[in-house]
């Protein structure tokens, strides 16, 4: 409980500290203000999961890939590219980012997740989690599942691409019940 307090913490820090590099810097919104937040009377929200064992995949340089898309009653914020495993946003504006990933790693001592973008000006929300390679309780079947996230506000223009990123040696964890993937790519448009 305290890990996710601690962790809670620092996701409303990262909020307060990005708020206050937006203070002062206005975003013009698009078309009329009686169509809509975002000019076309929908707002823009994606959510992915990685929801079948066989497309689970880290590939070259630690891309994660697999990810399907879940729909939403509202506009896509991104669109997926498969073959690269790459997340294009669709609209620029200032976005609310979240990334889960489960890892089933028993040989290292630490896992990461990286989201990282392209363009002009790269950024990264970054998770490195430190955890024992020993049981501390006993044996468990779930010893060695380790979660990792990001979350964040970033400033995205239209066409960059963002991907999920992590050690190429790293496996993601497989999962018994589909429905409920702990694989997780979520991303809103605030403004």
């Amino acid at each position: 409980m305290e890990q996710v307090n601690t962790q809670r913490k620092a996701i409303v820090q990262l909020i307060l500290e990005k708020r206050e590099l937006l203070v002062g810097q206005r975003v013009k919104r698009d078309g009329g203000a009686l169509r809509g937040r975002n000019g076309n009377g929908k707002k823009a929200a994606s959510h992915f999961e990685i929801t079948k064992v066989s497309s689970q995949q880290v590939g070259e340089g630690g891309v994660i890939k697999g990810w399907e898309e879940r729909t939403l009653n509202m506009s896509k914020a991104v669109r997926y590219n498969k073959e690269k495993g790459t997340f294009i946003v669709e609209k620029a504006g200032v976005y609310f980012l979240f990334c889960q990933v489960l890892f089933n790693e028993q040989q290292s001592q630490y896992v990461k997740l990286d989201v990282v973008t392209s363009g002009q000006r790269p950024q990264k929300l970054q998770c490195m989690e430190g955890y024992g390679t020993t049981p501390s309780a006993g044996p468990h079947p779930f010893h060695f599942l380790k979660p990792c996230q990001v979350s964040g506000l970033l400033r995205l223009d239209k066409g960059t691409e963002l991907q999920a990123i992590t050690g190429s040696a790293f496996r993601l964890h497989t999962l018994g019940n589909p429905s409920a993937s702990p694989h997780i790519f979520s991303i809103f448009k605030v403004n």
